[in-house]
């Protein structure tokens, strides 16, 4: 199993190369910052692919992946993904998630 740090390496790299397509096998990593840096390498190259994935993790049990979306998703741009970030705002229960999302808007 690659550790984290190299997972996150890869993970840049890829982004760098803007290879959506291999950055989505990172989303199903163990390893929430490994999910996490996978997220925001989307959010960053921002393509419909990553948008549509992306939107999925909105509702992730995970209070950290919740953040990471949101906030991936409204940098993207999109005004699909912000509908939906903003959506998801009016459904999530943790406070801390509503708060880190909006420090990002």
């Amino acid at each position: 199993d690659m550790d984290s740090a190299k997972a996150k390496e890869k993970i840049k790299k890829l982004e760098e190369k803007k290879k959506t397509g291999k950055i989505v096998a990172f989303l199903k990593s163990k390893e929430t910052d490994v999910v996490c840096a996978a997220i925001e390498a989307m959010g960053n190259i921002g393509d419909e692919d990553s948008v549509n994935k992306l939107t999925g993790f909105l509702d992730h049990e995970n209070t950290e992946v919740r953040v990471a979306a949101g906030k991936a998703l409204w940098k993207t741009g999109s005004e699909y993904a912000k509908t939906q970030v903003t959506y998801q705002l009016t459904k999530e229960k943790d406070p801390k998630v509503v708060e880190a999302i909006h420090s990002a808007m």
